[in-house]
């Protein structure tokens, strides 16, 4: 339930935005990047935000109530993490798979990266080699970039609201009210129980 409540969410924000990420890829094509295939720079404008959705997300989980607080703290972390990314300089590919897999804000860098260095010599993007300035594959970025936009984070979003709703419901069943143990409970015992009942039938 938590599983497909996670992904009926990140689908309705994602089916929102789409036609903006769309534009965005088509007039960077041919504003930027000419010699690149459209398709290569669509499928990049549109891995970006879905990775980064899911993993705001899922950095937004500890923060119950306080949706602001969670916006200020996703943005700032996402900011912060793509700076990081363009400070790595020359990362190699295992470097960049490797930060874009923990940290999806730097998949647009390292992405952008590798297009450039086919651009900067007049060559369109070839995904399977390394780019002439970079030595940085595109391929195993978009494929990370796949995988964190609808598995990774999502999945670890729902470990924790699971384990959250655990002690939520431990307190319930003890009669008490997770509110008052300062656990912060969304939930009242109430709506806790038809949670339950909606689980197990």
């Amino acid at each position: 339930m938590l599983l497909n409540c996670h992904r009926s969410w990140h689908l309705s924000i994602s089916l929102v935005y789409l036609p903006a990420w769309i534009i965005v890829g088509i007039i960077w094509r041919y504003r930027i990047f000419s010699e690149t295939n459209v398709l290569m720079i669509l499928v990049v404008h549109l891995l970006l935000p879905l990775s980064l959705a899911s993993w705001a997300f899922f950095v937004a989980a500890p923060f119950g109530k306080s949706p602001q607080l969670a916006a200020v703290v996703s943005t700032f972390l996402a900011i912060l993490f793509a700076v990081v990314a363009l400070v790595l300089g020359h990362a190699q590919d295992g470097t960049a798979v490797i930060f874009t897999l923990i940290f999806p804000p730097a998949f647009y860098i390292f992405a952008i990266r590798a297009i450039a260095g086919w651009e900067n010599h007049l060559h369109p993007t070839d995904a399977l080699q390394g780019d002439p300035d970079n030595n940085l594959r595109l391929l195993p970025l978009l494929i990370i970039a796949l995988v964190n936009a609808d598995s990774v984070y999502l999945h670890l979003n729902c470990v924790l609201t699971g384990i959250y709703l655990d002690q939520c419901v431990s307190l319930a069943l003890l009669g008490r009210s997770p509110r008052a143990d300062n656990l912060r409970c969304p939930f009242t015992t109430q709506e806790l129980v038809a949670i339950l009942e909606e689980e197990w039938s």
